[in-house]
């Protein structure tokens, strides 16, 4: 993480669209990162979603750079989106 930095909370949803494809939805805001964990997972369970990612997202206040982590995943993903690794970077 950055030292000086904003931390944003969301949830990336998942369904099937009419083709069976798993297609991404617009971000969803958490407060937190409890908050962010039991809104990925309990829309998954409630069916509302195929899947779900939760992520923080950290912005350097000094240079503007961007670091997105995955917190968590569940249910169906798109295989691409499922890696051994937990973090990546934009």
């Amino acid at each position: 993480m950055f030292e000086s930095a904003d931390i944003e909370y969301g949830v990336l949803p998942f369904i099937r669209d009419a083709a069976g494809e798993l297609v991404p939805l617009q971000p969803v805001d958490a407060s937190n990162w409890a908050s962010v964990q039991y809104r990925a997972e309990s829309a998954v369970i409630a069916g509302r979603y195929d899947g779900a990612i939760a992520f923080s997202r950290s912005r350097d206040r000094r240079s503007g750079g961007v670091k997105t982590a995955i917190i968590a995943q569940f249910g169906e993903l798109p295989e691409a989106l499922i890696e051994p690794t937990l973090e990546m970077s934009h």
